[in-house]
């Protein structure tokens, strides 16, 4: 139930990015910035920077429910019928 939550905040997240805070946010750094390239070259190197970190964020999010997947099915019974018995072993 959790990761549900977890997918429904995300896509929305995102649907609320795409619709009014993406906008709303080159708007406002259109307004700091003006006809500055100096101001524009920082603004995108910020972006660029918080992207990277973005991303490493969310592997290590990945890779956190990727070890408690591991651990859940470590603490399982190994049945060997079951398809994910090899997730035990490992």
């Amino acid at each position: 139930m959790r990761l549900e939550r977890f997918i429904y905040y995300l896509d929305r997240h995102l649907k609320i990015d795409a619709d009014s805070h993406g906008p709303m946010a080159y708007e406002m750094i259109a307004a700091i910035c003006g006809d500055s390239a100096v101001k524009w070259r920082e603004a995108v190197e910020t972006a660029i920077s918080a992207l990277h970190s973005r991303a490493l964020f969310c592997d290590s999010v990945l890779e956190a429910i990727r070890r408690r997947r591991v651990f859940a099915a470590a603490d399982r019974p190994i049945d060997a019928h079951s398809h994910d018995s090899h997730l035990a072993k490992n």
